[in-house]
């Protein structure tokens, strides 16, 4: 997807009337109140053709009967390095990782009002060759999810500290593990928040495509 440069910073609350998150879906319901559902599909294909550009995204159904639009894409979310709160001074170490994210965004029109719904698949990032290991797709471990609760967030605290019995957290003391477990709550959410801010970035770009007025008539 090429960079979305426009109202990066627009609430997804400012966008229409109804917004929900779910698990690793988000959907907002957009009001266009003077378009029928056939203007706005028109716009809404002329959108998703100058955003989803790349060789990743791919229009998987265009239905004008039915106003609707699904497209396959591929998103890149950073997310936090844990690990960087145990070496803070170690500038070798990285802030943050991008993971990529096969999304599917879903569209359907109605006269006076559309709805554009973001589902994440979970992330995975890519980790090449070494002298000790082969190449290889590496999984986030959390799920990609947009409304974590603190249970979720006591799971992975367990998680990790069930983790750190193993061999490879050896050589890491006591206060460093504490450090990366003080962390996990705030990786968390940083994450939750990547999530849910790439979806408020491509709604803006498509919301201000269909106001623009452009349409794929010609």
């Amino acid at each position: 997807m090429k960079k979305i440069l426009i109202l990066l910073l627009i609430p997804l609350l400012g966008f229409g009337q109804e917004t929900k998150i779910k698990d690793n879906t988000i959907s907002i319901v957009v009001n266009s109140e003077d378009l029928t559902a056939s203007e706005l599909h028109s716009r809404l294909n002329n959108a998703i053709a100058n955003i989803f550009n790349s060789a990743n995204d791919v229009v998987q159904l265009n239905d004008i009967e039915g106003k609707r639009i699904v497209v396959k894409g591929l998103a890149k979310i950073t997310v936090a390095t844990a690990a960087k709160a145990m070496y803070k001074n170690n500038k070798a170490m990285p802030d943050s990782y991008d993971y990529d994210h096969d999304i599917a965004l879903n569209i359907a029109s109605k006269d006076g009002r559309y709805r554009l719904q973001l589902s994440y698949s979970d992330g995975k990032i890519w980790i090449p060759a070494t002298q000790y290991s082969s190449a290889q797709w590496k999984k986030l471990e959390y799920p990609a999810k947009m409304d974590f609760t603190q249970e979720d967030i006591n799971f992975w605290i367990d998680y990790w500290k069930k983790d750190m019995e193993n061999s490879n957290w050896a050589l890491v003391g006591k206060k460093r593990k504490q450090l990366y477990l003080d962390f996990v709550p705030k990786q968390i959410k940083l994450y939750e928040t990547a999530l849910i801010e790439y979806a408020n970035k491509l709604f803006a770009a498509i919301v201000v495509a269909v106001d623009s007025g452009e349409t794929d008539d010609w």
